[in-house]
C-alpha cells in the first residue's frame, strides 16, 4: 500500500497492485487505539465504545486489508508484522484528518482566516471603520484587507477574485456576480457654503437640474438624470464636470466650480473642505447600496460574520 486518499469519512488505499480498498476513518482509529494499548479493552475505554463493537471493527478492517492485523491471546492482542507495517501510514492518516479537522473548525469560529473587503471610497471611511472596528475586537486572529475604489470599479474587482466581497452603490451586474441589497441612504445636494442655496432647508430637483454638476460616476449620472427627466421634467441642458472620486467633487463644490449630490453619509465631510448640504425634495431620492460577491462561490465566515456585523450596525437605533 502506498497511496492514502480520504474522501468523506472513508479513506481508499490503493495497493501496487491498482487495487482499491475502501476503509472508514473509524476502522483506523480503532486499529490505531488497538496497536498502542494491546488491548480491545483498553482501546474501548479511549475510544468510549464496548469491547465488542471494538472487536468487530478491527475485524471488518481485517477482512477488506484480507490480512491478520492482530495475533489475539490470552494476554491480550499483538500486532502481527503486517499490521506493523500499515501502522505507520494509519497514524499518519489519522493526524492528516486531526489537521483538517482542526483547521476547518479554526476557520468556522474565525481562529484563523482572511477578510478581503472591497468598498467605495468615501463608504471605506464613513461606515467600515466602525465596523471593521468591531470585527477586530471580536476576532484578532483574522487577518483583513480593505480595497477602496471607485463606484465604476468596484464589481470588476468582484469579478476579478480581488476581493471576496464588494459593498457599493447599485451597479448593474453578470450572472457571474451575485448582489443583495444592504442599505439605502437619501441624497443631499453638495454645494458652496457661499451658494444662494445654502442656507435653505431644502431645495427641489428641478431647481438645479440645469445649473453646472461635478459628477463622479458615469452610470450614476445617467441613472440620476433619467430619473430626473421621467419625475420632474427637467431640461436635458445642464453642464458637467466630470472626476474620478467623490472627495474631489466634494472639495470642487466648496470652491464654488459647480454643485453635485452625494449620500448623506458625506455630511461630516463637506465643511472641511468648503461645502455643506442641503436636503433634496420633489422627489426625495435615496441610493441603494449593496453586497456584490461571485456568484458561485461560498462566502467565507469571515465574510458573512462582518456583514452581518453591518447589518446590526445599520439597523442600530441612533442616540439622541
Amino acid at each position: 500500500m502506498d497511496i492514502a486518499e480520504i474522501s468523506g469519512k472513508q479513506v481508499v488505499l490503493m495497493q501496487q497492485s491498482g487495487s482499491l480498498m475502501n476503509i472508514s476513518l473509524r476502522q483506523i482509529r480503532a486499529f490505531i487505539a488497538v496497536a498502542n494499548t494491546g488491548s480491545f479493552t483498553e482501546a474501548a475505554r479511549r475510544m468510549h465504545l464496548t469491547q465488542s463493537a471494538v472487536s468487530m471493527v478491527v475485524r471488518q478492517l481485517e477482512e477488506e486489508m484480507a490480512l491478520p492485523l492482530f495475533d489475539r491471546h490470552g494476554r491480550g492482542v499483538t500486532p502481527t508484522a503486517a499490521a506493523m507495517e500499515f501502522l505507520p501510514l494509519a497514524r499518519r492518516i489519522q493526524e492528516d484528518l486531526e489537521r483538517i479537522t482542526s483547521g476547518a473548525r479554526d476557520i468556522r469560529t474565525l481562529q484563523r482566516g482572511a477578510l478581503r473587503l472591497g468598498a467605495t471610497q468615501m463608504l471605506a471611511c464613513t461606515y467600515i471603520p466602525e465596523v471593521m472596528q468591531t470585527f477586530e475586537t471580536r476576532y484578532p486572529h483574522i487577518s483583513g484587507r480593505i480595497t477602496d475604489t471607485t463606484v465604476d470599479d468596484l464589481v470588476a474587482m468582484v469579478k476579478r477574485g480581488e476581493v471576496d466581497i464588494g459593498i457599493g452603490p447599485e451597479r448593474r451586474t453578470d450572472d457571474d456576480v451575485r448582489r443583495d441589497f444592504l442599505f439605502e441612504v437619501p441624497l443631499r445636494l453638495i454645494c458652496a457654503q457661499g451658494h444662494p442655496m445654502a442656507a435653505r432647508k431644502q431645495v427641489a430637483w428641478d431647481e438645479i437640474t440645469n445649473m453646472r454638476w461635478i459628477t463622479y460616476s458615469t452610470e450614476f449620472t445617467h441613472d440620476l438624470m433619467s430619473m430626473l427627466r421621467r419625475d420632474t421634467s427637467a431640461e436635458d441642458g445642464s453642464r458637467t464636470l466630470d472626476v474620478r472620486h467623490l472627495t474631489t467633487a466634494i472639495a470642487l463644490a466648496g470652491r464654488g466650480v459647480g454643485i453635485t449630490v452625494a449620500p448623506d453619509y458625506v455630511m461630516p465631510f463637506a465643511a472641511p473642505l468648503g461645502a455643506t448640504t442641503v436636503e433634496l425634495i420633489n422627489p426625495s431620492i435615496s441610493r441603494r447600496f449593496f453586497v456584490y460577491s461571485l456568484a458561485e462561490r461560498s462566502l467565507m465566515p469571515a465574510a458573512e460574520t462582518f456583514l452581518a456585523l453591518m447589518r446590526e450596525q445599520l439597523h442600530r437605533p441612533v442616540e439622541e
